[in-house]
Parts: structure tokens; sequence; C-alpha cells
């Protein structure tokens, strides 16, 4: 009987729990999120609401199917700026706070999903990729050694863990065919950029105030007193609109020229043409320089020798006429972009890697401390032309100088250490891989990093946008996770 009795005591504990306890718990904590949200901006009260609702979806969905949709909202969240920030600094370049996104928190539930098995059995992937950004992290922490702010070189190291943390749950992803579905799941986050961009550029009374939630910007805001007229998305800068799309679309083509089904082709042809008009739409003179090298490396290394077969020539040359029909359609943009006022954006380069090679030449080993760039380049400018940014701070637009200026040349030969990781691991899926559609997207995905290293020659790059830097990691995890698939 004392058994008994004690069966039924802890029956009747565990019955008070789920019946009373676990729902007091809940209604408290849904009374202090309620009081929370009340007092929250718009953009962090549904930001918030979101993470709830998906959250619940994928607690309800099968395993697959939350992989799916959680590698979706990843992809779907990078360009789009909802996160909570600290340490909060007035500054231009790299980190200027500590910043939570929802990209990094989807990234967190996706990595723990993903590695949650290997962990346990000693598995888990860190791979060169995850060695080479160590290495860069190392060197901008000896940058620290003539680091006049050394706040702002903490707050970037850690945004590069972030963004390590990123490209390591991707790179750890080994199911194939969700590897093949993160294109697709571009294409669909393409497709609502370059609507948005669109809508931009045409519609004088657009973005509406509903639409805060995604932090847009009116070009007004961004170039007061200029006459400019330019589409960003929900980016932030028309440059930014550019790294993205620069860095997308060479993927998209790669999974069009060699797509496996006709409702992929038809969804990456669509995202192709309409991405390909919001990039002209963006005018970023940089992306546009990229985008033909970065289209033709993506063709080339697709098919290889096989690119003189008819059928592949064909389709070739059908790509070429649809790139001259929309410069054409779109030739007073591109020719008034060139040819008009650009407000001394262009003669103001070679000023400004003059007088950052100036400052490389003081400090060739270390640098001036990661992340210190603008607010000591008139400081140590001996040319003068880091005058050029009266009254305002700004780094110079040259992304190898501004990282050689801040590291040192060891910390350069670092950062290139980067990029030349997926460049072998692209390398290898060409040479061992007879599978045009691995080729393609991996092509793809190569070139698309290649598009956006091609325009840091003329732009301060990912470093300055944390999109740009979270779709950055994104992709060399995407190459090196694709790599170990195809070739084992």
């Amino acid at each position: 009987m004392a058994i008994r009795s004690d069966i039924i005591i802890m029956t009747v504990a565990r019955l008070s729990i789920y019946r009373f306890i676990w729902p007091a718990l809940l209604g408290m904590c849904s009374a202090l999120m309620a009081i929370l949200f009340a007092y929250s901006p718009l953009k962090y009260t549904i930001g918030f609401s979101l993470i709830l609702v998906f959250g619940l979806i994928v607690a309800i969905l099968k395993s697959h199917h939350r992989m799916n949709l959680l590698t979706f909202l990843l992809i779907f969240t990078i360009p789009v700026n909802l996160d909570v920030n600290f340490l909060v600094e007035k500054h231009v370049g790299g980190a200027a706070s500590i910043s939570i996104s929802v990209t990094l928190c989807v990234a967190l539930i996706l990595f723990f999903m993903t590695i949650r098995e290997r962990i346990s059995s000693n598995r888990l992937y860190v791979g060169p990729e995850g060695s080479a950004l160590i290495i860069f992290i190392l060197c901008g922490l000896l940058s620290l050694i003539n680091a006049m702010y050394p706040m702002f070189t903490f707050l970037e190291i850690v945004r590069l863990l972030m963004l390590g943390f990123v490209m390591l749950t991707v790179l750890n992803i080994s199911d194939g065919n969700l590897l093949k579905k993160i294109g697709v799941f571009t294409a669909v986050a393409v497709i609502f950029q370059s609507i948005l961009a669109m809508l931009q550029f045409f519609l004088k009374s657009f973005p509406p105030p509903a639409m805060d939630i995604f932090a847009l910007k009116t070009i007004k805001e961004l170039f007061p007193g200029q006459k400019v007229h330019r589409a960003m998305g929900t980016l932030g800068h028309p440059n930014f609109l550019g790294y993205y799309l620069e860095m997308t679309l060479p993927l998209i083509l790669g999974i069009f020229i060699s797509s496996w089904k006709s409702s992929v082709r038809l969804l990456s042809g669509v995202a192709f043409i309409l991405g390909t008009v919001a990039l002209i739409l963006s005018k970023s003179r940089g992306a546009w320089v990229a985008y033909p090298f970065a289209m033709a490396g993506t063709v080339f290394l697709t098919y290889g020798k096989s690119i003189i077969r008819k059928n592949v020539f064909v389709k070739i040359l059908g790509l070429a006429f649809l790139g001259i029909a929309l410069i054409v359609s779109f030739s007073p943009f591109i020719i008034e972009r060139f040819l008009g006022k650009d407000y001394q954006a262009m003669a103001v380069r070679m000023p400004l890697n003059k007088a950052a090679l100036s400052i490389i030449s003081q400090f060739p080993v270390f640098g001036v401390g990661l992340n210190n760039f603008s607010e000591v380049f008139k400081t140590y400018d001996v040319t003068g032309h880091a005058m050029i940014f009266r009254g305002y701070k700004h780094v110079v637009h040259n992304i190898y100088l501004l990282v050689a200026t801040e590291t040192g040349i060891v910390g350069l030969m670092a950062f290139l250490g980067i990029f030349a990781v997926p460049l072998f691991r692209a390398i290898k899926v060409f040479k061992y891989s007879g599978d045009e559609k691995s080729r393609g997207i991996v092509a793809g995905a190569i070139m698309g990093i290649c598009a956006h290293l091609i325009h840091g020659l003329i732009d301060p790059g990912f470093i300055v946008s944390p999109t740009a830097s979270y779709l950055m990691f994104f992709m060399i995890g995407f190459v090196g996770a694709f790599s170990k698939a195809v070739v084992k």
C-alpha cells in the first residue's frame, strides 16, 4: 500500500505541474513579453513576434521540413535589417556595436539542429575555412599593439566570430538535397529584394511607413542635397544592394543553366532577370563592372570543354542576347551613371588610395588596429588627401588597402587566405566532379565571391555592410559544404 500511495502522490504532483505550474509560468512569460512589446519599437515587436511564430512552426514540423524552413529563413533574413544593438558607438567601417540579428538567431537554431549528433560523436567540422578565419582574428588581436581605439577592435572581433558561426553552421550541412535547395531559396529572396528595389525606383511614394520594420531608407536620407535616384532594397544603401546581387546572381545563373527541373529553371530564370534589372537600378558601377566577369566565369566553369557543344552554345547565345536586350532597355540609366555627375565619387578614389599607402608604410607589420581606420585616417595620413572627408569620417574605397592599413601586410595575407580556401574547394570540384548540376552551383557560388572581390578594388566591400558580411561568410560555408558533399 505504501508503494501505491507514493505512486499516487507522484502522479498528483505531475498533474499539478502540467495543469497549474507550467501554465502559470507560460502566463507570466507572456505577460512580461506583452509589456516588453508595448514599450519596444515597432520593428522589434514584429521581429520578436515573427520569431515566436516561426519557432512554433519549427517545433511542429518534422526534422527535414524544419531544416528546409530554417535554411530558407537564414537566407531570407540575411538582407533584412532586424537586429538589437549593444555598446553602440558612432563609427564608420567595421562593427560599430554588438548586433544580435535575426539571421544570427536563426543560424543558432539551425546550428544545433545540424550538428547535435556530430557534437556527441566529436565530428564537428571546422575545416580550413574556420582555421583561416581564426588566423585573421589573431592578426586582428596583434593589431592592438598600435590601436588607438581598442574598443572598435573588440567589436570587430566579436562580429567576425558571429560571421564565423554562420559560416560554420552552413559548412556542417551534409544533406546534398538541402544544399541544392539553398540556391532555390536564394532565388526566392532575390525576387523579393528585386521587386522591392524596383518599387523604390519607380514609385515616388515608396516605401510606406508600415515598412519601417525593414529599416528602409530614402535616397534623400542617404544623399542630402544631391539629385540622385537609385534603388537599395532593404540593404540600406544602393552599393550594398549591388554587393548583395553581385554575390547571389552568379549562383542563380549557375542553377539556371544546369537546373534539374523545369520549375527550378523557371524560378531561377525569373530571379535572374529581376535581379539583373534591380542591379542596374542600384546604379552601382563597381557591381556593373564585376557582373559580366562573374556571369562569363559561371558559364565557362560550369561547362568547361563542353561549351562547344551545339545545345550549350545556343543556350549561351540566348543568355548573351538577353543581356544585350537588358542593357539596351536601360541604356539611359547606364549612360547617365557613367557620364553624368557623380559628385566626385570616382575622382577621390586614387587620392584616398595614396593616403592609405602612406599609412601602410608607417605601420607595415601590425597596422593601425583592426576597425580603427576611419578614426585615425586624418591623424596618420602624410599626404593630406584624407582631408577629402572634411567634417566627417570614412574609409578608403579599396577593401585590400583598408585591411592592410588596419592589420598590416601579414593581416592582408591572412584576409586573402579566407577567400583562397573556397577557391581551392571549387577547383577540386571542377577537377573531380563530372556532374554538370554540381559544377553549375559551385561555379555560381565561387564567382559570386570573386565578383565581390573585384568590386572591392574600388569599394570598402562587405566590411562596411553587416548584411553583405553575413552573405559573404554564408557563401564561403556553402562552397565548403557543397564541395564536401560532391567530392568524397
